[in-house]
Order: structure tokens, then C-alpha cells, then sequence
């Protein structure tokens, strides 16, 4: 079905000087034309937004730029909310990239009835020449609102909170805003969009680019982010509190994800401590009878040996 709807992609902006232009540039090339780009400038100590209004001076592009003080990618991207235009929403992350006709590809499917978040494919890269600049026309798949619940927290499904498109009228009417936890912050609203949601369709095109930055760490100020925001975490089994399967298993899904993701840049005791404070042995007894063979045996791997589950951990890719 081709559409005309207003898009309205909302960029914050924090200290991204290096990336910013790729991702400016993304959204100028896209070949659907009905977009306004609101930029978020949150605070920034760089030239990040000089480099970008220097794009969008010169381009056909429909452009504001709102600055706030520094509070936050999830506040940044909730003031953009409130004050776009469009029908439909994009996020996007300053220092990743749209394909060029990723707009055209989600838009293509956004006005089905059931519809409230259109998803695709992502191609993570680490240097601006890995992006897939035109993607093809990849199978489409519409999923109910439990599929999409159980392929989430199986992980057999990526969603992402930026380079989706979600219907704007969705996500007002069900308060669907970024709460301010310094962890996990896209998985809390992910979730909660999943609660509320009547369908979706999902592309198998990489539509978005996701830049891994090299040589990232996690450090002990990280981990107490990760420790801060658990009991936010643990918010959403209540809010799945009258279904079984998610409800039971969404926080020790996460903390076994945290606890992965961690082990491959702390040591071993502070990420033991992590453990502890995630309560590692009680969501991991919980995981024993998660629908998944390989989570089963990472937690029974966990609960024989902490040592072992970390070297096993660490050496994955």
C-alpha cells in the first residue's frame, strides 16, 4: 500500500561529532520525501550540532532544532515525541544510519490496520563503509502481538527503539514515553510497547545501520548503572502480571543478557558481584525451565560452576 503519511524522525544529540554527519546525511538521502527531522540537541560540549545544521542548511530536508539542557538520551527522545508532526515516528541515534530507502520500506507496510510498529533487519557495523546504503525488497512478516512477546524473549527476534516506525497516536495514548533509568532504558519502552500492541511487520532488509564502537568498555560506574536500574526491570513482571510465560520469565531473561554482556568486559570479581546484585542464583534457577535448550544449559552450566560459566561466556563472540 503506498503512503503518504508524514514521518517524523527524531535525532537527540550528545557529543557525536565524529558520527553525526553519516547520520545526517542518511536521513537527506532518503528517497521517501515526507519527513521532518527534529534534532534534539541534549546538552552538547562538541560540534555536533554545527555539523549537522551545516547538512540541513543545505538540504530540501523539513528540520527543527531544540535544545535542553543535558538530561538524557530518553528525555531527548520524549520531548521530540511531544512536539512532532507526523502520523508516524522514527528515532534515530546520532551516531547510526538509515539506508537510504529504509523510510520507503517500513512506510510501504505502516498503514495496515492492525499495525502500530513496523521493524526490520539490522547490519551492525563499525566503520561508516560497512553501511548497506540501498536495500532490496525483503520478505515481509506480520506478527501478533504474543508472537512478537515470545520471539522478544527469545531473542529470535531484534527490536531495536531506534529505526523502527511506530504510529505517533499509539504511543500517546498509552503513555508510551522513555523512562529515566541509565541501563537498558530501550528494552523498559521496547516491552512495554509490547504490552500494548495490537500487531507489527517485520522487513528482512537491514534497514538500519548500528555502529559498535570500537573499543568500548564497561566500567565500574557502568555496572552500577546496570545494578541502579534493575529494580526497574523487575517493574515489567508486574506489568506482565497476567501472563504466565513473560511475566515469569522477562527479568531473569534480561539479568542472564546483562550477566552475558558484562562477563566480556570485567573481571571476574566485580562481575561476580554483578551476580549478587542481580541475584544471579534465584533468576537463573528460574531459567532451568525457559523454552529455550540453550538457555536451560547455560543455567544449569551457572549453577555449577560461576568460574566456568564466565570463561565459557567471555570466549563467545
Amino acid at each position: 500500500m503506498e503512503t503518504n503519511s508524514l514521518v517524523s524522525i527524531i535525532m537527540p544529540v550528545y557529543n557525536t561529532e565524529q558520527y553525526i554527519e553519516s547520520s545526517i546525511k542518511s536521513v537527506v538521502r532518503q528517497t521517501y520525501h515526507n519527513i521532518e527531522l527534529i534534532l534534539i540537541d541534549d546538552g552538547s560540549l562538541d560540534h555536533s550540532v554545527e555539523i549537522a545544521e551545516k547538512i540541513l542548511l543545505g538540504s530540501k530536508i523539513t528540520y527543527q532544532i531544540i535544545r535542553q539542557k543535558n538530561t538524557g538520551l530518553g528525555s531527548a527522545r520524549n520531548l521530540g515525541l511531544r512536539i512532532a508532526k507526523g502520523e508516524w515516528i522514527c528515532f534515530l541515534d546520532s551516531d547510526d544510519m538509515l539506508s537510504d530507502n529504509a523510510v520507503d520500506h517500513l512506510m510501504s507496510v505502516a498503514d495496515r490496520d492492525t499495525v502500530d510498529l513496523v521493524f526490520s533487519a539490522i547490519n551492525n557495523i563499525s566503520d561508516v563503509s560497512d553501511a548497506i546504503r540501498i536495500c532490496n525488497n525483503g520478505k515481509v512478516v506480520s506478527f501478533s502481538q504474543k508472537e512478537l512477546q515470545f520471539h522478544f524473549l527469545k531473542r529470535t527476534k531484534v527490536i531495536l527503539a531506534p529505526g523502527s516506525i511506530y504510529r505517533k497516536d499509539f504511543l500517546i495514548n498509552n503513555s508510551l514515553f522513555f523512562e529515566n533509568i541509565p541501563w537498558s532504558e530501550d528494552q523498559h519502552f521496547i516491552w512495554r510497547v509490547l504490552y500494548h500492541i495490537k500487531g507489527a511487520v517485520w522487513i528482512n532488509e537491514p534497514l538500519y545501520q548500528y555502529f559498535h564502537h570500537p573499543g568500548s568498555i564497561m566500567t565500574a560506574s557502568k555496572v552500577q548503572a546496570i545494578v541502579d536500574s534493575y529494580s526497574s526491570i523487575c517493574s515489567l513482571a508486574e506489568y506482565y502480571s497476567n501472563d504466565v510465560l513473560i511475566g515469569n520469565y522477562i527479568v531473569p531473561r534480561w539479568v542472564m543478557g546483562t550477566i552475558n554482556s558484562s562477563a566480556k568486559f570485567v573481571d571476574f570479581d566485580l562481575w561476580k558481584q554483578l551476580w549478587i546484585d542481580l541475584e544471579g542464583k534465584k533468576n537463573y534457577k528460574i531459567l532451568f525451565s525457559f523454552p529455550d535448550k540453550k538457555v536451560k544449559i547455560m543455567a544449569c552450566i551457572a549453577r555449577i560452576s560461576l568460574a566456568l560459566y564466565y570463561n565459557i561466556v567471555r570466549k563467545r563472540k
